[in-house]
């Protein structure tokens, strides 16, 4: 069996429902407001919604768990993730009629699932922009590499710290920023890296460090337009066969108030 990792946020902003009662000609600039396409109206719950979610997807497979919980501990399946993540939530008040979901996630088709289920519970996302090594995918016979970006910055990152970094005058590609940027973001970690016992392994937690520091300077710098508050849910993607549960490594869930301040840790209770 495979798995394949990558880095991932989710940051779900309350706000009041007077926001949302614009009418449909309401525009912003000359453009039509959009924020009531973000916004999921109705009277379900979030908890029917996941649980709708997951009917008709693979049972949790012991096989599996243990694989992954072995070689992950603190790792819990995105069933049981998405289910306490709701919960918790509705407990401080958010829901699909009041609830903005913003996500930052590997490119790769595998890493949208997660994001697929949230768009379901809470809405549209806005978008902020995992084996690693190796991955089954469904309808395709090879076993393929995954994450591509993460794979890129550790060699880049290998060529420099064990010499073999190619001289160049060409500190960034105009045609992507974003993997220059991961590369640079890197840097840091290269002793890290080179001392890891499994360097594939090790890789997407310190990709974690490194956007955990930019995704709270990001939320910071934004703290203005929190209305209500605000939760930030961060930690490893751990993508596995088609036929079995992905899985979730939660390293961040704090809640934000009105002011941008962190008032609860709420990672305990996802264990």
């Amino acid at each position: 069996m495979k798995l394949s990792l990558a880095t991932t946020t989710l940051t779900l902003l309350s706000t009041s429902a007077r926001a949302f009662q614009l009418s449909s000609s309401h525009t912003v600039l000359g453009r039509p407001n959009l924020t009531r396409r973000y916004i999921l109206a109705g009277t379900e719950s979030a908890s029917d919604r996941v649980a709708k979610v997951f009917q008709g997807r693979p049972e949790e497979n012991d096989a599996m768990d243990e694989l992954v919980k072995k070689n992950f501990p603190g790792a819990i399946s995105n069933k049981e993730l998405e289910t306490k993540v709701v919960k918790i939530l509705e407990g401080k008040g958010l829901n699909p009629a009041n609830t903005l979901l913003c996500t930052s996630l590997c490119c790769d088709e595998l890493a949208r699932n997660l994001e697929d289920d949230f768009n379901t519970v809470y809405g549209h996302n806005f978008n902020l922009d995992g084996v690693i090594g190796k991955v089954e995918r469904s309808g395709i016979a090879l076993v393929d590499s995954c994450c591509g970006s993460a794979i890129a910055a550790s060699n880049y990152l290998k060529g420099i710290t064990d010499g073999g970094a190619k001289i160049t005058t060409q500190i960034q590609q105009f045609s992507d920023f974003q993997q220059g940027a991961v590369q640079e973001l890197i840097l840091p970690f290269g002793k890290r890296l080179g001392d890891a016992e499994d360097r594939m392994k090790e890789l997407p937690y310190a990709l974690y460090d490194s956007q955990d520091v930019l995704v709270r300077d990001i939320v910071n710098t934004g703290k203005g337009g929190i209305k209500k508050g605000l939760a930030l849910l961060s930690g490893i993607q751990i993508n596995t066969a088609p036929d079995t549960l992905d899985y979730f490594h939660p390293l961040r869930f704090d809640f934000y108030d009105e002011n941008g301040e962190v008032v609860e840790d709420l990672l305990s209770q996802l264990s």
